[in-house]
């Protein structure tokens, strides 16, 4: 199965990234202000995304009840934060372009997949005493709820059976979730993990 496939080709990405992130939301100093930041990043990363799931038929239906853009506004307003594109470091913010269908099938599988781990990140913000539990913080990192599990089966299904008709087009799918890994690398490489004093 492609998900196999792409899960071994990309260990190496997801594990860099996975770090990166990590240590971003579970840093001891983590504040209000460098949360909104990597939510901004998130925001960035996904509108990105979904744009470009947009213009092909497939993503384009499984992305009818998978945007995580309005989970990510509530979670800004809540923090009074602009859900505005940020600058890097006085740079413009990394876009992402995928080439076809089967490329954004793979980019799918980092967006989607990264929702996974989103349960053991949520309780660890629920600790935090400046978010806002009580309306509902955090949204994003909750991303489906108790549905997280079948969301993510369903996805396979598709990915899967779109790879095993398209047995040509496996590398572009690859190429795909590479890519990705490297768009969520750029966002967030630059952004320091420690609150100023």
């Amino acid at each position: 199965m492609i998900a196999k496939v792409i899960k071994e080709h990309t260990h190496l990405a997801h594990t860099q990234v996975e770090r990166r992130i990590g240590r971003l939301l579970f840093d001891p100093t983590l504040c209000a202000g460098r949360y909104c930041h990597i939510l901004q990043r998130f925001y960035h990363i996904h509108s990105q995304l979904q744009e470009q799931f947009e213009l092909y038929p497939l993503t384009r239906q499984l992305m009818k009840d998978r945007s995580k853009l309005s989970w990510l506004q509530q979670d800004l307003v809540a923090l009074n934060c602009d859900s505005e594109p940020v600058s890097l470091a006085g740079e413009s913010c990394p876009g992402i372009q995928l080439q076809g269908q089967a490329a954004a099938l793979g980019a799918m599988y980092v967006a989607e997949g990264s929702t996974l781990g989103g349960k053991v990140i949520a309780q660890r913000l629920k600790a935090l005493p400046w978010l806002n539990v009580a309306a509902g913080c955090p949204h994003f990192f909750q991303s489906y709820g108790g549905a997280r599990g079948e969301k993510w089966r369903e996805f396979l299904e598709v990915l899967n059976g779109y790879a095993r008709d398209n047995p040509q087009q496996q590398r572009a799918v690859l190429s795909g979730a590479e890519t990705t890994f490297r768009f969520f690398k750029a966002m967030f490489v630059r952004l320091k993990c420690s609150c100023p004093a």
